[in-house]
């Protein structure tokens, strides 16, 4: 009995799916389950099967977030009240769903701005967190780390101006006094040396 070729072969599914991550080498096998044949050995007509196969490609965290910009310029009132928002930093990442996702921290910065500002780790919104004083401190910088799930990170300065305001009570000292004058003192004549000494800036000292 001489077989003949009259069944084709035959996957066991019709269709195969892979997800396969975007990182894979060139040259990355993947199994495919053999196809059966109920003839022995092949034989004329040829005849072929087919399987349908669907291939996923899956993200990899291969992406730094980017911060949008390497330096931010804010001003701040003194005496803002706690939760005041002074800026907003922001950064992009590339990759996909939770590789692409960004979270915000303050990792090195000094006593005092520690204790006056933080960031929301999630929106990198900056704000006020104590008691601003124009009189103590001018200028603050403080460095953002934007960090993803993989251990990928950017940093960026953001540089803070504190806005003097009227705060203070200008305080008066005398320094030298007459006990008497002379009636016939002519105009201009000096009878007391006033110093008057505000602690705040410009127009807010005159």
């Amino acid at each position: 009995i001489t077989d003949i070729n009259d069944n084709p072969p035959v996957f066991e599914k019709e269709e195969r799916r892979f997800e396969i991550s975007e990182s894979a080498v060139v040259g990355s096998k993947f199994m495919l389950e053999k196809a059966l044949d109920p003839d022995i050995d092949g034989g004329e007509p040829h005849r072929s099967g087919t399987v349908r196969i669907h291939v996923t490609v899956l993200d990899a965290n291969d992406n730094a977030p980017v911060c949008s910009q390497p330096v931010y310029k804010a001003e701040v009132k003194e005496n803002s009240p706690e939760g005041t928002v002074v800026t907003t930093v922001s950064a992009n990442d590339a990759d996909k769903g939770i590789n692409g996702e960004v979270t915000f921290s303050i990792p090195h910065v000094g006593k005092d701005a520690k204790q006056l500002f933080d960031v929301n780790d999630k929106t990198g919104e900056i704000r006020v967190a104590g008691k601003l004083d124009f009189e103590k401190s001018k200028t603050y910088q403080i460095n953002i780390q934007a960090s993803d799930h993989g251990g990928y990170t950017d940093t960026c300065k953001v540089n803070i101006q504190v806005i003097d305001e009227n705060d203070n009570v200008p305080t008066i000292q005398l320094m030298s006094f007459s006990n008497s004058v002379s009636e016939d003192s002519l105009p201009g004549t000096t009878i007391a040396v006033i110093n008057v000494d505000d602690e705040d800036s410009e127009r807010n000292g005159l």
